[in-house]
């Protein structure tokens, strides 16, 4: 009996004195098919071994590794057909060792989703510089670049797809790029612009140009000139409904749908002092 109670003085006092914190990062969301890693790192912990238990809780998915680094790595693939979309919680309990046992531990959770559509944004870029708003200069050309997140295109292009954009301002069909660029003026100030882009992902053994990517839906029709090509496509909302919800999809192809609203404005012009 002393020698319990000897053992249980000695561990309130290593875990008083040994406090830790644990960062737990991830990097969804993904497409599903794709992959998402995730990383721990232990702070203010002195222990020379660790145990890392990780466990994607919603597939009762778990996996451990023992290890005298103070920091760890997981990865986890969501397959399609097998995996369904959706909401994840993945959770990591780390233990010290700690006299002759793995203790004391601590758990985190973090949550993530796995989506049927292509993750990323519009960026709009004036003078080669990316804009942090959606304000931008009249006066300048305004280059909208579709950024995909690196854990989707890792994934398109492991497995071969190549990737177009089709691009609309209010509705109207501006054009197709395989660079998911395009480049507007907009002139008028003070006119906002609702920008949408719908980025058509296929396999390339099955298609060589992506612009019939529509060509068997139903839809409105439209054309994109650029240096003496004409291309005529549809537009992927049929009647021109302009609702993503409303684009029929070819389920041996991946899509992604953005918009973002541009605020086109006069610069401000420096101001004159009267003595000038």
């Amino acid at each position: 009996m002393f020698y319990y109670y000897l053992f249980c003085s000695l561990l309130s006092i290593f875990l008083s004195v040994n406090g830790y914190e644990v960062t737990l990062e991830q990097n969804g969301p993904i497409i599903i098919g794709g992959t998402i890693n995730f990383w721990a790192k232990i702070n203010g912990s002195n222990s020379s071994q660790y145990k890392y238990t990780w466990t994607d809780i919603k597939r009762s998915l778990k996996e451990s590794f023992v290890s005298n680094q103070p920091t760890n790595d997981w990865n986890l693939t969501y397959t399609k057909g097998k995996d369904s979309v959706g909401t994840y919680f993945v959770e990591l309990e780390v233990c010290e060792h700690t006299l002759f046992i793995y203790w004391p531990c601590t758990k985190h959770q973090t949550i993530f989703n796995v989506t049927d559509d292509i993750n990323g944004k519009i960026e709009f870029l004036q003078n080669n510089t990316v804009q942090s708003s959606d304000y931008v200069s009249n006066y300048t050309e305004v280059v909208h670049n579709i950024s995909i997140k690196s854990t989707d295109i890792e994934f398109l292009e492991d497995n071969n797809f190549t990737t177009v954009a089709f691009w609309f301002l209010n509705c109207s069909y501006y054009g197709m790029s395989s660079d998911l660029v395009f480049r507007y003026n907009y002139t008028t100030a003070d006119e906002d612009t609702t920008v949408k882009a719908v980025i058509v992902a296929a396999k390339l053994n099955e298609t060589s140009n992506l612009t019939d990517a529509f060509s068997d839906k139903p839809g409105v029709e439209g054309s994109w000139n650029s240096s003496n090509i004409s291309t005529t496509v549809l537009s992927p909302w049929p009647d021109g409904s302009c609702q993503d919800s409303f684009i029929p999809k070819d389920p041996d192809k991946y899509y992604g749908y953005f918009h973002r609203v541009v605020k086109p404005r006069r610069p401000i012009q420096g101001v004159r002092s009267e003595r000038e």
